[in-house]
């Protein structure tokens, strides 16, 4: 859904032109938001000075890593029964993954949306794993090694704040990429 600009380093241009500039948020202009939305330090703070202890974050990385022992520390800080966490599926529903053939992922969405899938699990999964084997394009990674380096230093700062500012709040475990770059002598 995003606008057609060419190349990614375009889009990213442009991202970085309306971080700049700072334009009224409009319908038009929304595309180009997703640079701005990663600079968590610029919104956090205030989400965390008004809800205080009320308020956790949670990182998508380590629900990935443990999910199991993720939600359980949630349900302990929620000061609520964690002992059925044990028992929940936690199999990734809505993987996204690049596919092969456009029709053949066409059909897919097709089925999945007809009730017999969504509501038949014993069925799909199988059904899912048969087409990831044969319609999964390969993982590739297509950034450019010096545009990723630019975003990283584009985040560099913001980012060190972050963590320092959620180190003060008690947080000692972050993701790789927050703690990327931060002194640990800081404590």
């Amino acid at each position: 859904r995003l606008p057609s600009t060419g190349t990614f380093e375009r889009y990213l241009a442009a991202c970085e032109r309306i971080r700049a500039d700072r334009p009224p948020r409009t319908r038009e202009n929304r595309p180009f938001w997703t640079l701005a939305g990663g600079f968590y330090v610029d919104y956090l703070g205030d989400w965390l000075e008004a809800f205080e202890d009320r308020l956790r974050v949670v990182f998508a990385e380590h629900v990935a890593e443990n999910p199991e022992e993720e939600v359980a520390e949630l349900c302990k800080w929620l000061d609520i029964d964690d002992r059925g966490v044990a028992h929940f599926d936690y199999a990734v529903e809505n993987r996204t993954v690049m596919f092969r053939s456009r029709t053949l992922q066409r059909l897919a969405l097709a089925l999945n949306s007809e009730r017999l899938l969504r509501q038949q699990r014993w069925l799909k999964r199988p059904l899912r794993r048969i087409y990831y084997a044969v319609n999964r394009a390969p993982r590739e990674e297509r950034m450019d090694p010096e545009i990723r380096r630019r975003l990283e230093e584009t985040y560099a700062k913001a980012n060190r704040e972050l963590a320092a500012q959620l180190h003060r709040r008690g947080y000692e475990r972050l993701p790789a990429w927050l703690e990327a770059g931060v002194s640990h002598g800081r404590r």
